[in-house]
């Protein structure tokens, strides 16, 4: 009896044993579904905070769409509008240049006019100085013809001073004669002819005396018109000097305001040729854009800078520089590039890739194109400032 006592203390025993391993279990199992469940609650409210961040982003995508797309519009919208700015620049600025070669060869006629007039100034004052001279050499002259008149005068006092003493010598030979009687009748005939004589001298001296006169009243008349004239020819030399000095420094002058306005219209004709390939760039940029060609393709022979280059103002004004052979490599260039860019606007999907690398190709030629036209321009403006330009 006792026996089956422990047997069933025994057993009893391992049934509490086992239950309280039960329990322990259970405790565990139900520690390990509180866990779970509290990590599945955590799980659910990250679940909800990641979803909540991924329409918060959905969000901002669709923000930043929007915006891209907005900005990638004005983007269009701005190309447009400069581009249309550009050609109204164009336009200014091609009339402007042909007004301003037109008015640089109306100036070029008003220059060589000049030349002419400062020439025949020029002339002008060397005949001047030549009458000048000329003048001092003919009042010289008559100033000589005074002093010889006043010597004919002297002279002719001199001969009224003879005839006098020859009219007192045949007097007193007349007395002399009358005193003689019949011995003296022909030294009377000498002495009365000696007397004609002496008078006829005297008639003819005083003629002479009274052309002289005449004479230096005309010398002194015609010495006041000289002096006159040489001082109306001084003032006149003295003037036309002035002006000759007047018109050397406009004729100067002139001929630097025209090598400025030459240079002034080149720098023109150059900035015309760069809006022409900026306006071909910008059309280029804005055919990727549009998804499609701006305009339509011509190489490089045949666009407005190709045009200018080969056949128009810059053959004709710039083909002469060194360097104006050097922009045929880097137009090429740039028409090169645009061909790649519309090639691949065929293809429905733009490859960015290539486009950005056929835009690197345009703008690096770009550069060449504007550093050779600056060289061109620099050469001009060295040969119009050398002194025998």
């Amino acid at each position: 009896m006792q026996e089956e006592s422990k047997l069933y203390h025994k057993a009893i025993e391992e049934k509490e044993a086992t239950i309280a391993r039960l329990e322990a279990q259970l405790r565990e199992k139900e520690e390990t579904i509180a866990t779970l469940e509290a990590e599945a609650a955590a799980s659910a409210a990250s679940r909800q905070k990641v979803e909540t961040k991924l329409r918060e982003g959905e969000h901002a995508l669709r923000e930043i769409e929007e915006k891209f797309r907005a900005l990638f519009e004005l983007y269009g919208f701005e190309n447009l509008n400069i581009r249309d700015s550009i050609l109204d620049i164009q336009g200014n600025l091609a009339s402007a240049t042909t007004r301003a070669k037109e008015s640089l060869e109306t100036s070029a006629n008003v220059e060589k006019d000049f030349s002419t007039a400062f020439e025949n100034i020029t002339s002008i004052v060397a005949l001047l100085n030549e009458l000048l001279t000329r003048s001092h050499s003919v009042a010289n002259i008559i100033q000589t013809l005074s002093s010889k008149a006043k010597d004919i005068d002297k002279s002719v006092l001199m001969i009224n001073e003879v005839v006098m003493q020859i009219k007192i010598l045949s007097l007193n030979a007349s007395v002399e004669a009358v005193s003689a009687g019949e011995a003296g009748k022909g030294f009377a005939v000498v002495a009365n002819e000696v007397k004609n004589l002496a008078n006829k001298t005297s008639s003819v001296a005083t003629r002479i005396q009274n052309i002289t006169s005449g004479i230096q009243s005309e010398i002194k008349k015609t010495t006041q018109e000289f002096q006159e004239i040489d001082s109306s020819v001084s003032v006149i030399h003295k003037h036309t000097n002035l002006f000759d000095n007047e018109i050397h420094s406009l004729h100067k002058s002139t001929r630097h305001f025209l090598r400025e306005l030459d240079l002034l219209g080149d720098n023109v004709f150059m900035s015309l040729a760069k809006i022409d390939h900026v306006l071909w760039k910008a059309n280029s940029y804005l055919s990727v854009y549009e998804h499609k060609p701006a305009f339509k393709f011509v190489d490089h022979h045949n666009c407005r800078l190709g045009k200018w280059y080969f056949q128009g103002n810059g053959q004709k004004y710039f083909s002469h520089t060194p360097s104006y052979a050097k922009l045929d490599e880097p137009h090429a260039g740039v028409h090169n590039g645009t061909l790649k860019v519309f090639e691949n606007l065929e293809h429905e999907t733009l490859n960015f890739k290539a486009i950005n690398d056929a835009f690197h190709i345009i703008e690096k030629n770009s550069r060449g194109i504007f550093k050779v036209l600056d060289d061109i321009l620099t050469e001009v403006q060295i040969k119009e400032e050398a002194p025998n330009a």
